[in-house]
Order: C-alpha cells, then structure tokens, then sequence
C-alpha cells in the first residue's frame, strides 16, 4: 500500500513522468520514442519529418488531432482559421474559437471513414473562403489513431463560381426578354440546324400549327410542313447554309384544311465563330390580306376588261388617280397618255346627273378607309 500510495503521489517524479507521458500529443510522443530509438525508428522519423515539410510547403492549413480530438500538430496556415500557438498542442480543439462564421461539428470517430473524407465550405472573418476536409488518420496496423483537418484556400474559385452564378443569371434574364419579345411579335421566328430541325421557334410560330414552342423544339422541319411547302422552303434553307440570304412569298397551306396563308419569308445564314453556317434564322411576316387584296383587284380588273367596264382608282391621301385602258377609251385619251388627275377633276369625266351618286359614294368610300 506505501508502495501504490508513493507511486500514485503528485510529487513522486514517477508519477509526473508518467502523466507527462500519459498526455504527451501523439506526434510529439512518437517522435520522442523515435528519439529514444534512433538505429530502428530513423526511417519513421525521417517519414514524419518529410509529411510535416510537404504540408508545409504546400502551405496548406493543416491540424491533426488524436482519437479524443485533442490536437497533435499544425501547420502554419491553420493559425488562419483558429489563431494557434505551440502552447495549445495537447489541447482539445473545441476549446479553441475558430476565426470563421460558422464552423461545422467534427464527426464523431465511429463516422471516420478513410475512403469518404467530409468536406464543408466556411468563410472565415478576414473574407476568404476554405475547404474544410476531415480524413481519419492510421497507424502502421491499420488502426485509427486520429483525423487531420486540412483547410484549402478556394476564395478564388468560389469568387469565380459567383461570377459564373452572376453571368448565368443574367443570361437566363436576356433570355427571358428576348422570349417576351418575340413572342409579342407579330412575326413567326424559327432557327433551324444543318440537320434541319427546329432549334427555336416563338410562340406565333407554333400556334400557327397549333403547337406549343416546347413541342415544336428537335422536330424537323418537314414534319409540320406540307409536301409542296416543303418543296420550296428546303432549298431555300440549303442556299441559307450556303451563306446566301433571301426572301420570298409561301402559299402556306395549314393542315388543319382552313385554307392557305400567304407569308413572306426571309432565310437568314447563321455565321459562327469560325466563319462557317452553323444554322438560319426564318422569318415570315402574314401577307395575306395585302395578296388577297391584289388578287381581289386582278379579278375585277380582269371582269370589267371582260364586260367593257372602265376603272379609275382614287389614292385618298395624296389624292392620285390610276386610269384602266378602257376607261381611257371611253373618255377618249391614249392608251399611253399619262393621265395626272387630281381627286376633284374626276368629276369633269361624269355625266352631271350621276356626279351626286358618284361623289355620296366617294364620301362612303373614304370614310370607311379612315
């Protein structure tokens, strides 16, 4: 009983060698007890000396703490996130305050696992912003002696990751416009690829084949175009590859069998980086009233030939006349004579009892114009 209570007493030199030894960082007592055996641990302490120099050199922010968290070493740059100083190896690492806003529980050892190491992002209060990894630690048997906890400076690839967020956002908004755009247009707008499939198309566009803009995306360009439509606009498009630009008139016949629309439509090369046609942008503005209106006009021209009818047309704003060749003979002018009537000289041409008729008529006309 002397003996235990002498060896157990604080002031026995070897009990305090014993405590010394009991709480000595694990790094720290290894490399004491290679000291102890230069011949056979030369190698081993060389090896540690060689991790504490590339940990270093890489100037990575480095802890490593035992199996009770208490911390075994540091590196220079992890005085960084927790203000470090030699005195607090052997020190558990939760009593120290973390230079950062917010640091994330370690894992507690029955979750180290060496082939999934955890990583967090923290920002720390000088701005920068660090990779936190844990990874467990082990000894020459395999056993789990400890974790080290390494910090990579990622300030610049996070400040990057924030100008790409920022780049895409705003791209996502001109997209955004640009779709409100040329969906309120009244023009169809498709683009279309060298395989001939549609890469964009506006909302007029797919309405007009009672398709939404999403359904009408990957399919080609024959699949919703009648045979003889597609007869002509597919050489078109080819030219277009070509780097040639060009407009003209469709006759589009809808499928749906609700007649035939008229469209003007322009193929536009799509030129890339490189120099080469990587697509074409279509055009088509509605014509059809404007057609349907010339060919109304032709129609009647060709009747009032056909009965012996002459024609005059009046242009209410500037007040011109056009003059059909058998109104000319009736009046008694050349075929060739170029007639400049004004508006009020027609009536010089009318016989007096129809001027009245003619001019309320006139009035009718023009008020249906405005």
């Amino acid at each position: 009983l002397a003996g235990a209570h002498l060896d157990c007493d604080s002031s026995s030199p070897r009990t305090q060698a014993r405590r010394r030894r009991r709480y000595l960082p694990g790094p720290i007592r290894l490399r004491k007890e290679l000291t102890l055996h230069p011949a056979m641990n030369a190698t081993k302490l060389e090896s540690l000396h060689d991790c504490e120099r590339m940990l270093k050199s890489m100037q990575i922010a480095a802890i490593v703490v035992d199996h009770d968290l208490r911390i075994c070493s540091f590196t220079p740059g992890a005085t960084e996130i927790y203000g470090l100083i030699d005195t607090d190896v052997g020190r558990p690492l939760a009593q120290l305050m973390p230079l950062v806003e917010h640091m994330p529980a370690l894992p507690q050892p029955d979750h180290w696992q060496l082939d999934h190491p955890v990583e967090h992002v923290i920002r720390s209060h000088s701005g920068k912003t660090f990779l936190r990894r844990v990874l467990p630690v082990q000894d020459d048997g395999g056993q789990q002696t400890g974790i080290v906890i390494t910090f990579v400076d990622v300030s610049s690839l996070q400040e990057r990751q924030s100008e790409l967020v920022e780049s895409h956002q705003k791209l996502e908004q001109r997209a955004r416009r640009l779709k409100t755009i040329t969906d309120a247009t009244p023009t169809m707008i498709a683009y279309v690829n060298l395989d001939l499939r549609y890469q964009f198309v506006n909302q007029r566009y797919a309405s007009r084949f009672n398709m939404s803009p999403a359904e009408m995306l990957g399919m080609k360009v024959a699949e919703n175009l009648s045979l003889s439509d597609f007869a002509v606009m597919k050489p078109r498009l080819e030219a277009a590859f070509r780097g040639e630009q060009s407009t003209f008139e469709l006759e589009l016949r809808l499928r749906e069998g609700s007649g035939v629309l008229f469209k003007q439509v322009t193929c536009v090369p799509d030129v890339g980086a490189g120099g080469a046609v990587v697509g074409c942008s279509v055009f088509a503005i509605d014509i059809t009233e404007r057609k349907r209106s010339v060919l109304a006009e032709e129609r009647l021209s060709l009747a009032a030939e056909a009965a012996g009818f002459g024609t005059y047309q009046i242009d209410l704003v500037t007040g011109r006349t056009h003059w059909s060749a058998e109104f000319k003979k009736l009046v008694g002018a050349a075929s060739d004579a170029d007639l400049r009537v004004r508006a009020a000289e027609v009536d010089d041409f009318v016989h007096p009892d129809d001027r009245k008729s003619v001019a309320r008529h006139m009035a009718r006309a023009k008020r249906a114009e405005d």
